[in-house]
């Protein structure tokens, strides 16, 4: 699934990294301090909307405490991955935007509910969604409406889900594998049942065939939602499971979902009459709980982040029982 909003102004790649901004400060007083100066609303909005960062970024550090900083605050935590923070910024600051600042409170819903679906909060990430479908049809392309739409009927189907979590044990290397259509696969036992995945942090959800679900023994849902994906690129019907356990990489993850597509929507044509199969997918969720993820050059993949996490936890214990 895609996620656009408005020109796709906000709906952000899912795979981010916090970006910090260290600035040398004087410890002199000067005489006389030049005024700053504050972009225009106009500056800023074109600045979002042609994803210009590093200037929004700037503009932003000079904007007078209120909601249109909080409101743009909240749109760069989300960039950046700090979704608490945002999830805050956005709840304090869309109640404040005025009727006529449609396009704002648009792009800050939007935003709120990608906020909600990483923290895996599928409820919250439905509501904002059935908003932005209710409301802000009108302010949206035919083919953003479309996308709206899709996201918004997978996720309902989602939406009593508990939330994913992770466990950390010791680091484990995963060994990979180059499959036939050049992606970067790891042969995992999941459920007792052993078959190749793909590795793909691009991913939304993870994903199986309907046959994988069945030997996995997962309970696939009856309603189904639709989206772009599969090998053709067009509508395909989609239905979801919940994976209970993927023990991977040295972690135990829980409550996975996984979105499950027809054995044909992942069949690819090789030509000659010959065909692949993807049978399992494990998509970004799975690595943003992971952390910082490493695929080295010598055909493994770690969680380094997952692990020095871990170190940090046990040193943060022993520290405070001293």
């Amino acid at each position: 699934m895609t996620r656009k909003f408005l020109a796709g102004a906000v709906m952000l790649a899912w795979i981010c990294s916090a970006a910090g901004r260290c600035e040398a400060q004087s410890t002199e007083i000067p005489a006389k301090k030049a005024a700053r100066s504050v972009a225009s609303a106009e500056e800023l909005d074109q600045d979002l909307k042609e994803l210009r960062w590093s200037e929004l970024e700037e503009r932003v550090a000079k904007l007078p405490a209120g909601p249109d900083q909080k409101y743009f605050e909240g749109i760069l935590a989300n960039r950046e991955g700090r979704l608490e923070q945002s999830v805050k910024l956005l709840g304090e600051a869309i109640p404040k935007l005025g009727a006529d600042e449609r396009t704002r409170t648009g792009l800050a819903i939007a935003a709120l509910s990608d906020d909600y679906l990483k923290l895996y909060r599928y409820k919250e990430a439905a509501d904002e969604y059935g908003i932005l479908e209710a409301k802000y049809a009108a302010d949206m392309e035919s083919g953003e409406l479309s996308e709206i739409k899709d996201d918004s009927g997978v996720i309902r189907l989602i939406a009593d889900y508990p939330p994913q979590q992770i466990e950390m044990g010791k680091a484990q290397r995963v060994k990979t594998h180059q499959s036939e259509i050049g992606t970067t696969d790891a042969t995992l036992k999941v459920n007792g049942v052993e078959e190749s995945w793909i590795l793909d942090t691009g991913a939304n959800f993870s994903c199986v065939t309907k046959s994988l679900a069945k030997r996995l023994g997962v309970k696939v849902s009856e309603a189904a939602g639709q989206t772009k994906g599969g090998t053709n690129g067009l509508e395909n019907p989609v239905h979801v499971a919940l994976l209970p356990e993927l023990d991977f990489a040295g972690a135990k993850i829980t409550n996975v979902v996984l979105l499950v597509f027809d054995d044909a929507n992942l069949n690819i044509s090789l030509g000659e009459g010959k065909t692949y199969q993807i049978e399992g997918i494990v998509g970004y969720p799975v690595f943003q709980a992971l952390g910082a993820i490493t695929f080295s050059k010598d055909g493994y993949f770690e969680a380094r982040g997952a692990r020095e996490r871990s170190e940090e936890r046990r040193v943060g214990k022993e520290c405070r029982s001293r």
